[in-house]
């Protein structure tokens, strides 16, 4: 009895000490991360960008979408208050913008960039106006499955030829991709049905140029691939457009212009850095 007594307190003895050494490793990690998170939340910096407001009721006005690969993705024009009336009478006459959302985005983020760009014109009697289109992906997860990009850049190129085709006289459109929307938006150049005089700005919004948000999917990975190789190699010196970034809180803006290797030779990139959104 002895022995046993003694060979118990042993065993014991050995499952105590693991046991303590794990809970305090638990306890230092939860305060490194308490720690790590405070000093976080209190260096965030200060958000320059103002509240947008709308002063009459947005519409959001389907499109018809002409040959649509996909019956699951749909096409909108957003509007407000008279301006919208005229849209659903077929009256377009300003620049053609495209809004693509991003990984589980939602068509109607385009509300503060329409309603200010319209907010704009009404104020300051500009000459130019823009028609900002809004394409609904069913808020898909693109950013953990790459084949859903392949389906939304098909359904892009559609939507650019019926966008134009609203419009009595020639026009390109202006593309701005949120997120993944922005990989999209330049994966549109790849398509064999895409005309590439259609696009000439393409603007993207804290999209991951470099490397996908998860990278463990094959598809994902093959469009990063295809994306960059058409960037680097495959760009026609006879069709350029800008390029234009935006990421964090920084107002800091890269313009730059995207040349391709040619017959004619290397045409170096020109990139202009502009600080506080000042070109």
């Amino acid at each position: 009895y002895f022995i046993q007594s003694n060979l118990s307190e042993v065993a014991m003895s050995q499952i105590r000490y693991p046991v303590i050494l794990i809970t305090v490793a638990a306890v230092v990690f939860v305060m490194y991360g308490f720690v790590a998170g405070l000093f976080t939340l209190l260096n965030i910096p200060p958000n320059p960008c103002q509240m947008t407001y709308m002063f009459q009721m947005p519409q959001y006005i389907p499109v018809p979408v002409a040959d649509s690969p996909s019956s699951k993705y749909s096409l909108f024009v957003y509007g407000e208050g008279a301006y919208a009336e005229s849209l659903k009478e077929g009256q377009f006459s300003g620049i053609p913008v495209l809004f693509l959302p991003g990984n589980a985005g939602c068509y109607k983020q385009v509300r503060s960039l329409a309603s200010m760009s319209y907010r704009m014109f009404y104020d300051l009697h500009k000459a130019h106006h823009f028609n900002y289109f809004t394409v609904d992906f069913k808020e898909e997860l693109s950013g953990l499955y790459g084949g859903l990009l392949y389906s939304q850049s098909d359904f892009v190129v559609a939507a650019i030829r019926s966008i134009r085709s609203l419009y009595t006289h020639p026009t390109k459109v202006i593309l701005i991709g949120h997120s993944m929307g922005g990989l999209v938006a330049r994966s549109v150049f790849l398509h064999p049905d895409f005309d590439e005089d259609s696009v000439d700005i393409v603007l993207t919004l804290s999209t991951p140029h470099n490397t996908p948000p998860f990278n463990f999917e094959w598809n994902i990975h093959s469009f990063y691939g295809l994306v960059w190789h058409h960037l680097n190699f495959e760009w026609s010196i006879h069709s350029f457009y800008g390029l234009v970034y935006l990421a964090s809180f920084q107002l800091r803006v890269e313009y730059t212009l995207l040349f391709r290797v040619s017959k004619f030779g290397n045409i170096p990139s020109k990139a202009i850095t502009c600080i506080n959104g000042q070109f």
